[in-house]
């Protein structure tokens, strides 16, 4: 067996796959070994530092295993996007869930994760990917689709103890007393070096994969938001993850409007899967949904991710009655990625679209009851998010703000979503948006119109959250300044480079 399939497989022969993936140097490797035998060789190394070296090999290999597998995994998912974009349009969808079940039985053997999360978060090892529960999305150059990873919760946190190194090694050498003393020279070097992962030498060889042109991208975008809220919000699980229903109104007139517009709640639709799983019953078991992008670059999403993040952390910590949804993007390549899924939302596209809908203040009083306390909790929610999104979006310059990214929750937020033009970059580079942000008709009416206690409240509540921002000016130019920095993003390239 090869020394990468040492390094990638724990039981049997490791998949064919990963040969594609990394590439092992085998000299640094092979000097790695011949130091770990000099070592427990040699007469004059004590039986502690022995173990030391025999722990160290065990700890690089599941290191290693723990890697490749992980690397192997997120390049599946983004491969079959690929070539579903490649397939014949009615049989997509079969053969997704072909390729997702492949991908369950490696999964019954590695201990993988999805991505999406801080590395001060639980460890949440994948067990599942229902097949029956994927979407396929296709427009005509892209071909995302949607899944619903179950997940099982552990105890370690994604930072892994198990996979840092640097604290093993000291915890061990706790343990077994061990003194850098009688080592000889040089070798706590060598251990440092073993133990920090450089001996693998694994560099990550990309794949070739094109690109969309200029070209395609500008009503190809529009398209496929589109179609992603719309599809989505017939199954109620595209909006913010946590977000919940509340079936504290009174009246069944009511009850069946919210039925039709959300007919399945996130959390029914969890319960229904973790019913049917073989996992289900199992301590710490939870469903993630995530959205798998080929033929897309979404590092610049991802970018504009980080300033909404910094954002929403700064008026977190001053309290203020804004609010905006982050969400995670994890762009796996310059073609590829994977974006958190949202639940509990529709998109105002979609929502317009209802039978027996005239407006947004209509929609309010039919669903939550006119003068209700719901109806409160909900315009309340609403003017809150819209102060939030409306200084985001003057402030980062986000364009491209039609109603298939903006949805609407069911406790009445709005959500902004895909935020591929920012900065001033324009579809087509037309720059017909012109206005700060987006503040219609259907918003005033819903917040009572221009001189109403809502509306001064929205006026207070932009003049706070704009207040903020000043105040942290620096460091939102100075991470732009760090991106933008011999940069191939599309917002660096605009053709009006004062509005960046």
């Amino acid at each position: 067996m090869s020394d990468s399939a040492n390094l990638a497989g724990s039981k049997g022969s490791s998949p064919p796959e990963f040969t594609c993936i990394v590439q092992v140097n085998a000299d640094s490797l092979q000097d790695s070994k011949k130091l770990l035998k000099s070592v427990q060789d040699h007469d004059d190394v004590d039986v502690g530092s022995r173990k030391l070296v025999n722990w160290i090999r065990g700890v690089n290999s599941k290191n290693g295993t723990f890697f490749y597998s992980e690397l192997f995994f997120i390049q599946q998912l983004t491969d079959i996007a690929e070539a579903l974009r490649l397939e014949t349009l009615h049989l997509r969808a079969a053969r997704l869930h072909i390729m997702l079940g492949r991908i369950n039985a490696f999964l019954e053997s590695r201990d993988v994760y999805i991505p999406l999360c801080s590395s001060s978060s639980f460890f949440y090892k994948v067990v599942r990917i229902p097949p029956d529960q994927a979407k396929v999305f296709t427009t005509a150059t892209r071909c995302p689709y949607m899944i619903m990873v179950e997940t099982i919760r552990t105890l370690r946190k994604c930072s892994a103890p198990d996979l840092d190194p640097v604290q093993r090694l000291r915890r061990y050498t706790n343990e077994v007393g061990f003194k850098a003393a009688v080592v000889r020279d040089g070798f706590m070097d060598e251990i440092r070096t073993i133990s920090s992962g450089a001996c693998l030498g694994a560099n990550l060889v990309p794949r070739p994969l094109a690109s969309p042109s200029n070209e395609e991208e500008q009503e190809e975008s529009k398209q496929l938001s589109r179609e992603i809220a719309n599809t989505l919000s017939k199954d109620s699980h595209v909006g913010v993850s946590g977000g919940g229903w509340s079936m504290s109104m009174t009246g069944s007139g009511r009850f069946q409007e919210v039925a039709k517009l959300f007919p399945e709640t996130w959390e029914n639709k969890k319960e229904r899967i973790r019913l049917s799983s073989p996992f289900g019953s199992r301590r710490g078991y939870s469903i993630q949904t995530v959205i798998v992008k080929s033929f897309d670059d979404v590092r610049q999403e991802a970018f504009a991710m980080q300033l909404i993040q910094l954002i929403h952390n700064t008026w977190q910590k001053e309290e203020l009655p804004v609010k905006i949804f982050p969400y995670r993007i994890l762009a796996t390549s310059a073609g590829t990625g994977i974006i958190q899924g949202l639940t509990d939302a529709v998109s105002l596209d979609s929502l317009k679209q209802q039978a027996g809908f005239t407006s947004l203040s209509s929609h309010f009083q039919r669903i939550y009851g006119k003068e209700s306390e719901a109806f409160r909790r909900a315009t309340a929610n609403f003017l809150q998010s819209l102060a939030g999104y409306s200084i985001l979006c003057h402030v980062l310059q986000v364009k491209d703000r039609h109603n298939g990214n903006i949805l609407i929750d069911s406790k009445g937020h709005m959500i902004h979503i895909d935020f591929g033009y920012i900065l001033g970059l324009s579809p087509g580079n037309m720059g017909f948006e012109t206005a700060p942000f987006k503040l219609t008709d259907e918003y005033v009416e819903l917040l009572g119109g221009v001189g109403s206690e809502s509306w001064k409240r929205f006026v207070s509540h932009c003049k706070a959250a704009f207040l903020s921002l000043r105040r942290i000016h620096h460091r939102l130019a100075a991470l732009m300044e760090l991106m933008m920095f011999n940069s191939n993003l599309p917002c660096s390239r605009s053709p009006r480079p004062s509005r960046c």
